[in-house]
This record gives C-alpha cells, structure tokens and sequence, in this order.
C-alpha cells in the first residue's frame, strides 16, 4: 500500500484543480480496510471524518499539500461538486459515487469537489450533486 504513496505526486497549484476519481477514493477504501482488519461492522460505521483523522491527514502532514496532490499524476478538474456531512460512513459516501459515476458512464479520469460539513440542512446520509462548468 505504501508503495502508492512513495511517488512524488504531482503539485496542483489552483486547489479548484484538485477533484478527486472514484478510483482514487476506492485506494482509500481499500487502506481503510487494511486499517480496520476487513471487519465488515466497522468498516461500515467509519465516518469520512474517521478517515480523515486517521488516513489524509497522517499522508499529508509531512509534504503539507492535498491528499489529491499525493495520489495525483495531474491536474484533475472536477466534473461534479458534491456535499456530504463528516457523520456520514465513508464507504456509503464512496458507493454513492461509484453508483453515480457508473450511471453517466464517467471517464476513470473524470474526478468529484468534494464538500465535506458539519451540519447539513437536509437529512443524514443524503446527497447533493452539483455540476462543476
């Protein structure tokens, strides 16, 4: 898994260049299930804020630059903007995508903004797509 991380990764200079790929967030997935020991029950309960304290931040504080600037070999210009609450599970929020992506027959190199909130004025677990001109 490190082996991924030891590029130098590629520097994106305008953060709104800085989407992210299902492929991308499908490597996440598959670190959080090494970090979780595959066990299903919390895999399912680990909040995107989960991941973000115990796999983003711990990449990128060395290098300080964004997660997508590690894992990136370009820029990636996101297609869609979409919003999702910290208290949400991760893998839903990357299902959601893959789903998404599948269903317009997006590119591998098509890439989504992801907002993540606190709060959220509709209900947990529901999303809100926007597209990205």
């Amino acid at each position: 898994m490190d082996k991924y991380y030891e590029r130098d990764g590629y520097t994106i200079e305008r953060a709104e260049n800085r989407g992210i790929t299902v492929n991308q967030l499908l490597f996440v997935v598959q670190e959080m299930e090494v970090l979780y020991n595959q066990d299903e029950l919390l895999i399912d309960k680990v909040t995107i804020n989960d991941i973000f304290d115990k796999i983003i931040k711990p990449r990128t504080k060395e290098k300080k630059v964004s997660y997508v600037e590690i894992v990136a070999s370009k820029e990636q210009r996101p297609s869609w903007c979409v919003c999702f609450i910290w208290a949400q599970p991760f893998k839903d929020m990357v299902d959601i995508l893959l789903k998404h992506s599948k269903d317009r027959d997006m590119r591998d190199s098509d890439s989504y903004w992801i907002n993540v909130s606190y709060f959220s004025n509709c209900s947990s677990y529901k999303i809100h797509f926007f597209i990205v001109l």
